[in-house]
């Protein structure tokens, strides 16, 4: 019986996740993502960037002391109440006051789009407390795109063109014709008044010393693979012929969904910080590859959001450094208990690769948290169990509010389903009663574990 409601509830997810890659264009070039009806709000956003409130930002720079911060926020989720909204706007606004960055980096899930009520609008509306408040800040701020951000009244394309019309914002919609639609680099140029600064490269530009990448993971499947979403292999070519063009310089990346290897970085490496769920990482062959392809950009350091409960980080044997931001906004779930929302600070030093970056988290209450070693036998530093046993597989995860919204019908189906077993239990315990069963039949319920082969699925990720 069991396995019957599983081949319903497999076949179900099946046909809902189809549905949700038709409507959002998931894994399409980004210049067909975009839904029909929406290339009214685009101008819009044009319009604002035409005309800024705020000059320009200046280039990015390393400080006289040859230091550069970039503050990362992550999994805001503006848009599940006006309270939630305001405090995490709030905190954004404390955090930059008492880290000074020379960059703040979005990273996904600003907005919850499942939360959407329908009237156009919507995620202009949530977005605009928050460029406010970034540009009261004075904050230079680059946004990724999480799985979350386009379920609303607009597209990836429109969201970058959104998010890159507010004021200090370095967010650029990326090129046409590739998946994904927030694939970007940003590069960080000597100190104004060190020696040697102002160097210029091959085409008398002066030549960076350290380069941001910004790229899409997207929503949904990664290389036709159920589950999470992964930077496309056409993005990934782009990004290395595009390097391939520019002065080389030290690379740190971030993207919303972790690659695989981050999963088993947590069990093959030291790290610090804690994990509280599993993984929710691609799929697909290689997970999308992200990580070689990185390398290839000169990149030795990447960040992302995605999973509330996580907040690890370490370096590879390769001395690739990688890791968790901190779950920021009052939306949604999480932290675990015991930790504090917040924002990662991650420091680059000028002439150092970024996989020697220093980096720590400045908590929703002011305090700067230097991460110890990671807990790994108490459950996974910081709430749960996930940090217990090895996670074998890439967490595919699953919205409740993408059921909702974007499969109606899928309710009536599985409470049918649940009806089936629920009336087969009942004939077969009656039968087995009618066959001299004793009255007291005890039946055994596995352990999570065992009816999954792995350890049970954790809350689904942001």
């Amino acid at each position: 019986m069991l396995k019957a409601l599983a081949a319903i509830i497999l076949i179900f997810s099946y046909f809902q996740e189809a549905a949700l890659t038709q409507l959002q264009g998931e894994g399409q070039p980004a210049a067909a993502a975009a839904p029909a009806a929406a290339p009214a709000a685009a101008p819009a956003a044009g319009a604002a960037r035409a005309a800024p409130a705020f000059p320009p930002p200046p280039p990015l720079r390393f400080t006289p002391q040859g230091t550069f911060k970039i503050l990362l926020f992550t999994d805001l989720h503006l848009g599940e109440g006006e309270d939630a909204d305001r405090r995490s706007v709030e905190q954004v606004e404390r955090l930059i006051a008492a880290e000074a960055p020379q960059l703040v980096v979005l990273g996904g899930d600003t907005v919850s789009g499942a939360f959407w009520d329908g009237r156009p609008g919507w995620a202009a509306a949530r977005w605009a407390p928050l460029a406010s408040a970034l540009a009261r800040a004075g904050a230079p701020h680059a946004a990724a795109l999480g799985n979350h951000d386009s379920e609303a009244d607009l597209g990836r394309r429109q969201l970058a063109e959104l998010f890159s019309s507010a004021p200090l914002s370095l967010t650029r919609p990326g090129p046409d014709g590739i998946s994904g639609a927030g694939n970007y680099h940003l590069d960080v140029l000597p100190p104004a008044q060190r020696p040697g600064a102002g160097a210029p490269a091959a085409g008398g530009a002066e030549a960076p010393a350290a380069r941001v990448w910004v790229l899409d993971s997207l929503r949904r499947t990664c290389e036709g693979a159920r589950g999470w979403g992964c930077v496309g292999r056409d993005a990934l070519a782009w990004a290395e012929a595009t390097a391939g063009a520019l002065p080389p310089a030290a690379g740190i990346a971030f993207v919303h969904i972790p690659p695989p290897e981050l999963m088993r970085l947590w069990d093959d490496r030291p790290t610090f910080g804690g994990k509280a769920e599993a993984a929710g990482c691609p799929r697909g062959r290689g997970g999308g590859g992200l990580v070689p392809a990185l390398a290839r950009l000169n990149v030795t350091a990447l960040f992302v959001g995605h999973d509330h409960l996580n907040d690890y980080y370490g370096t590879d044997a390769a001395g690739f450094l990688m890791g968790y931001g901190r779950k920021s906004g009052f939306g949604s779930y999480g932290p675990p208990p015991g930790r504090l929302r917040g924002a990662r600070a991650i420091v680059l030093r000028l002439g150092r690769p970024a996989s020697e970056a220093d980096t720590w988290v400045r908590n929703d209450a002011g305090a700067r948290e230097e991460q110890g070693a990671s807990d790994k036998g108490g459950g996974g530093g910081g709430g749960g169990g996930a940090g217990r046993r090895r996670q074998r597989r890439c967490s595919r995860g699953g919205d409740p509010a993408e059921f909702a919204r974007d499969a109606a019908w899928g309710a009536p189906l599985l409470a049918g389903a649940a009806a089936c077993v629920a009336g087969g239990f009942w004939a077969r315990r009656r039968g087995r009663r009618g066959a001299g069963g004793a009255a007291g039949v005890r039946y055994r319920t596995l352990p999570a574990a065992d009816r999954f082969g792995a350890a049970a699925p954790p809350r689904a990720p942001g």
